[in-house]
C-alpha cells in the first residue's frame, strides 16, 4: 500500500545533514542545532494540483515547513506554495 498524495501537495524526501567534512567528523558543538534539518531535498510524489513541480525535482523549502510522516523523519508533505524553489532536472 503506498502513500497516495493529494490535491496542490508534494512528498519530499529531506536531505540528511553532512556530518563529515573531508575525513573529519564534525561534532554537534560545530553544527548548531537549528542546522540540524536541511531546507532541501527531492521531490518523491505530487498531487494531482501541482503545476510547476515533478517527481525527481530538487526543492528548497523553509527548514521548519511542512509536515512530518510518523513513520519516517525524513519524508515531508509541503503544500506548493511552501516549496520557495527547484532545480529543474
Amino acid at each position: 500500500m503506498g502513500l497516495r498524495v493529494l490535491g496542490n501537495n508534494v512528498l519530499v524526501k529531506r536531505d540528511e545533514i553532512e556530518k563529515y567534512k573531508g575525513m573529519i567528523e564534525l561534532p554537534d558543538i560545530v553544527i548548531p542545532a537549528l542546522e540540524k534539518v536541511s531546507p532541501k531535498g527531492t521531490v518523491v510524489a505530487v498531487g494531482k494540483e501541482v503545476k510547476e513541480i515533478k517527481v525527481g525535482n530538487r526543492v528548497y523549502f523553509q527548514q521548519f515547513g511542512g509536515s512530518y510522516l510518523e513513520k519516517d523523519q525524513n519524508l515531508l508533505i509541503l503544500r506548493e506554495e511552501e516549496i520557495l524553489g527547484f532545480v529543474d532536472d
